[in-house]
């Protein structure tokens, strides 16, 4: 289960930064992480700190309940 909650997490970052036409230099410059250190957020082989994904989130200029309504955070199991 937690494993599935930060892909959903990785694939939001990396499609909300594709959607508004953000470089992954452009964001990291922005949140103030390294390129290499958002590029391992995005491809799922590295877990934000709580402060790095909101910094993502805010430098993405999205409300943080926008960005997490689509995530689901209960297991099948628990719905």
């Amino acid at each position: 289960m937690q494993e599935d909650i930060i892909n959903q997490i990785s694939n939001r970052l990396r499609e909300l930064r594709k959607d508004k036409n953000i470089t992954l230099q452009e964001l990291a410059d922005a949140a103030g992480v390294s390129k290499g250190m958002l590029s391992q957020v995005e491809n799922n082989r590295s877990i934000p700190s709580l402060t790095v994904l909101l910094n993502l989130i805010k430098s993405l200029q999205i409300d943080f309940n926008e960005f997490f309504k689509d995530i689901n955070l209960l297991s099948s199991d628990h719905k």
